[in-house]
């Protein structure tokens, strides 16, 4: 945390140390609302474009029991790089099992992206984990 407070300190640009701080409020000190000051400020400096501080800002909101916006992030993400945001639309389809009883529309997303990823990509198996849940 320091850290990243430090390099933020000679960088106040740094996008990566923003979200990192962020991340590590979120992750190791269940500071939600803290957390959002610093994941805005990444996304604001990466005009909207910084997949990791997206998914972790739609986290915080999740965390926060605001499901529909939190989508909306996952959305965003996987709207701007969906070969590297991946996770994003899993956490959307988690969420919509887990908090908005729409499991129909999580299958959806599910296979869509059981469709179109390698058999080795690294989300494969949790994503037919939990369509064999589904189903």
């Amino acid at each position: 945390l320091e850290s990243h407070k430090n390099a933020i300190k000679i960088d106040p640009e740094l996008v990566e140390s923003w979200n990192g701080i962020g991340n590590l409020l979120v992750d190791h000190f269940k500071e939600y609302k803290s957390a959002l000051k610093y994941l805005n400020k990444a996304i604001e400096l990466s005009d909207g474009k910084y997949i990791p501080a997206l998914v972790n800002k739609g986290n915080v909101l999740l965390k926060l029991g605001e499901y529909t916006s939190a989508n909306e992030y996952y959305d965003l993400a996987f709207e701007i790089d969906p070969d590297n945001a991946i996770h994003a639309q899993l956490n959307k389809a988690i969420n919509l099992i887990d908090n908005l009883n729409q499991p129909q529309n999580a299958i959806k997303i599910l296979n869509n992206l059981n469709n179109n990823l390698s058999v080795d990509h690294r989300y494969k198996k949790e994503i037919i984990d939990l369509l064999n849940q589904l189903i």
